[in-house]
């Protein structure tokens, strides 16, 4: 994370993304009240899109950041590879967890919502580069 300028490595660290509505997504939270199954969707989503998407990534930080080695950028490659096991897991988990059609709309629900939120994000990326985006102007809702 040195390599780009990201001198605190934690979860807590605020990076602004908050104040962007299209970045929603990445700090999206979980209320203990809601159902687990539509957390597990929020994370399934994210796992099953972003390593399709990390190649893109990877080269937008390549050409944003001179000099990033393959070393420094290594965590985005092993994720990506991980990514099918960790869908897979969590499809078994929700797929316990998932005792009505309640439980099955929450899924599709929560998995959706992180689905647009995560096209949001690319659309700001293609703006700010000034480029089409893939989608209009919407409003996204949050979660939790």
């Amino acid at each position: 994370m040195q390599a780009i300028g990201c001198e605190n490595i934690s979860v807590h660290e605020d990076d602004d993304s908050s104040r962007i509505p299209a970045l929603v997504f990445k700090r999206f939270h979980v209320d203990p009240n809601e159902p687990l199954v539509g957390v597990l969707a929020r994370f399934l989503a994210i796992e099953t899109v972003l390593p399709d998407l990390f190649p893109m990534y990877i080269k937008g930080l390549t050409q944003t950041f001179n000099g990033i080695t393959d070393h420094e950028i290594e965590y985005f490659h092993i994720h990506s590879e991980l990514d099918p096991d960790h869908q897979a897991d969590l499809l078994q988990v929700i797929a316990r967890n998932i005792h009505s059609d309640a439980d099955l709309e929450t899924v599709k629900h929560n998995y959706q919502l992180i689905f647009e939120q995560i096209v949001a994000m690319f659309d700001y990326m293609l703006l700010e580069l000034d480029q089409q985006p893939w989608q209009s102007d919407k409003q996204l809702a949050s979660v939790g």
